[in-house]
């Protein structure tokens, strides 16, 4: 999986989701991306902000998916612990 490494940037409004994943890595990334990990019940379990290339996440257990995010993000739309997620297609 290539996920955003052929990537130079995220648009707003753009974003990537990441089925069964309870942890990231940014290696050979080109950007900071904000992080949103959810559980099967699409709760908000874990958060991370701005997290720079070639840094690693914590391993959220309860996670089920990840959705990755421009930074700032998660702060500009108050995202936070235990918000559900929906997602519309």
């Amino acid at each position: 999986m290539v996920g955003l490494l052929d990537r130079k940037s995220l648009k707003e409004g753009e974003a990537l989701v990441i089925t069964r994943c309870n942890s990231i890595h940014m290696f050979f990334m080109k950007f900071a991306i904000d992080a949103v990990f959810v559980s099967k019940e699409n709760i908000v379990v874990g958060l991370v902000q701005d997290i720079k290339p070639f840094q690693l996440s914590r391993i959220y257990f309860k996670s089920s998916y990840v959705v990755e995010l421009p930074s700032s993000t998660i702060f500009r739309l108050g995202i936070a612990i235990g918000d559900q997620l929906a997602i519309l297609s």
